[in-house]
């Protein structure tokens, strides 16, 4: 069922390609879903006077600095980047209420749930003894917790304007790794060998940024957010995973 006038002030609008990969590999269906669908959501909304919540992405950035504010300029070299800055500048070029969050890479808490730890938790626990890790890539991962949180706060408070949704916090791809190897070490031996690598030697389409670490001091400004921070998360997974009965 659609929404109808008056049921909502705001919407989130998550629907996108996000895999860099897959964007390159078909602009023109990509174009489709991540620019011509969320602009035509958008002016849906808009006309039911409905505010939009637009979800973009860290790779607006071109990773040659890091630590992000939000009036640093964007200058993304992946196409994904690319389509998402141009829905961004539409938007800020309209004059009408919106918000933008640009989102840091996500991580969960559940077993299988495919995002980055539980990734790393699911190799170790299933028997790898070496894993190869970029050590030149860095970001400011947030729990997807806080991304739910962040939105229902934002639409709340009818939040308005550019804001980086990320953990506030600046870490290597290698350090996370090494931080999900301690937290499984602490309950049980995990005999990981990593080499560490640059992330240009994985064999990827299109270069990828190197440090696209954002703050979020601005979001937490305007929403009263606290970010979750990653080591709780990844000790609750761990104990998930190991099946422990006291895991929340």
């Amino acid at each position: 069922a659609g929404v109808r006038p008056g049921e909502a002030t705001h919407a989130a609008i998550l629907l996108a390609d996000p895999q860099p990969d897959s964007c390159l590999a078909d602009p023109e269906a990509s174009r489709r879903l991540n620019v011509t669908a969320p602009q035509t959501l958008v002016a849906d909304l808009w006309e039911m006077g409905i505010t939009p919540i637009f979800a973009s992405t860290e790779f607006v950035f071109d990773g040659a600095a890091g630590n992000y504010v939000e009036s640093d300029p964007a200058r993304p070299i992946l196409l994904y980047g690319q389509q998402k800055k141009e829905v961004e500048d539409w938007l800020a070029a309209s004059g009408r209420p919106h918000a933008v969050l640009r989102f840091a890479k996500v991580y969960g808490d559940q077993p299988g749930d495919g995002t980055l730890f539980s990734a790393w938790v699911a190799q170790i626990l299933g028997g790898a003894t070496r894993l190869r890790c970029a050590a030149d890539q860095a970001f400011s991962p947030v729990f997807v917790g806080d991304v739910g949180e962040a939105i229902l706060r934002v639409a709340a408070g009818d939040v308005r304007g550019l804001y980086h949704l990320s953990g506030n916090r600046r870490f290597t791809r290698l350090e996370l790794l090494e931080m999900t190897i301690a937290a499984i070490a602490a309950h049980r031996p995990a005999p990981v060998v990593v080499e560490p690598c640059s992330i240009d030697a994985f064999d990827l389409p299109e270069r990828r940024p190197k440090d696209v670490s954002k703050l979020a001091d601005a979001l937490a400004a305007a929403t009263g957010m606290r970010f979750t921070d990653p080591e709780t998360v990844l000790d609750r997974l761990v104990r998930r995973a190991l099946g422990h009965a006291d895991a929340p």
